[in-house]
């Protein structure tokens, strides 16, 4: 805000003060019609432009290396480990 004010210190901006969406309803209410649907359909393609560089942004995940298991989750289910499993095989 201050670089707007510094290059135009006449010019009158409003104050947005509120959550996004009451700011869009005050600036709705003190714009224009026309002037209104240029800056709803300026939006429209901030959103787009930015939805697109935010999936050109992500990368696969990456699996996270195993960890070795406790001795509860190598449980056959017998009352063994399956590495006392593996060493009487």
């Amino acid at each position: 805000m201050h670089l707007l004010l510094k290059a135009d210190p006449l010019k009158v901006y409003p104050q947005l003060k509120g959550s996004f969406p009451e700011n869009l309803k005050h600036l709705k209410n003190t714009m224009e019609g026309l002037e209104w649907k240029v800056f709803e359909n300026w939006m429209h393609q901030w959103l787009l432009f930015e939805m697109s560089k935010n999936s050109l942004e992500e990368k696969p995940t990456e699996v996270p290396p195993k960890e070795p298991l406790d001795m509860e989750d190598l449980s056959s289910g017998l009352g063994v480990t399956k590495q006392d499993l593996g060493q009487v095989m």
